[in-house]
């Protein structure tokens, strides 16, 4: 592997980006879990919300990694 390969910024901080991106999602996904059942149709259709935007996002973020990973080859 090369230097340049390894140590590529831009890969770098696409990666920190998405880190958290997933574990927001994952919580999201989480909460929505445990609240089935246990909260309102509309408190549940607000957790689904969260979820659905954290999925969207967590997934924008893995995109833009996944394309700088193809285009520059790092």
């Amino acid at each position: 592997m090369s230097s340049e390969r390894s140590n590529c910024d831009e890969t770098g901080a696409l990666l920190i980006a998405y880190a958290p991106a997933t574990r927001a999602y994952s919580q999201a996904v989480t909460e929505l879990t445990r609240a089935v059942g246990a909260i309102s149709s509309a408190d549940y259709e607000m957790l689904k919300r969260k979820a659905v935007e954290a999925r969207e996002f967590s997934e924008q973020c893995r995109q833009r990694l996944l394309e700088h990973v193809q285009k520059h080859y790092c």
